[in-house]
């Protein structure tokens, strides 16, 4: 699991992900830094595409549902990117609960696997 560092960024791009389907990379990349706080104002977190594709990548919320080529400009030359979607809430939960030893330190967990985890341990 990513550090707890990153679990604001693994909250937004989830959300994102789950209102607006696969994204690649880029799409990712323009919506966390074109947010706007509750003022109004630019978002208060900011991140680099290096962190989203680290994020992305490492992160079992996520899988590449494929990958595609981008062009920078009409004439110029295309870059590849990977488009990510992500990966069920309750297969994360059973990934995490039917573990034999307890690994996971959950204020380490991102606000939406910390709330489901807490719902499954009331249903049981």
């Amino acid at each position: 699991m990513p550090r707890s560092g990153n679990s604001r960024v693994v909250d937004l791009v989830y959300e994102y992900l789950k209102e607006n389907g696969p994204q690649n990379t880029f799409t990712i990349y323009d919506f966390m830094n074109e947010r706007k706080n509750w003022e109004g104002g630019r978002a208060t977190v900011s991140v680099t595409i290096h962190q989203i594709a680290q994020v992305l990548r490492t992160h079992p919320a996520f899988k590449v549902i494929r990958e595609e080529r981008e062009f920078v400009n009409d004439r110029g030359p295309s870059r590849p990117v990977k488009v990510y979607g992500i990966v069920p809430v309750n297969i994360l939960v059973d990934n995490i609960v039917g573990r034999t030893h307890n690994i996971t330190v959950r204020k380490k967990q991102p606000a939406f696997l910390r709330a489901a985890l807490e719902e499954r341990e009331r249903g049981f």
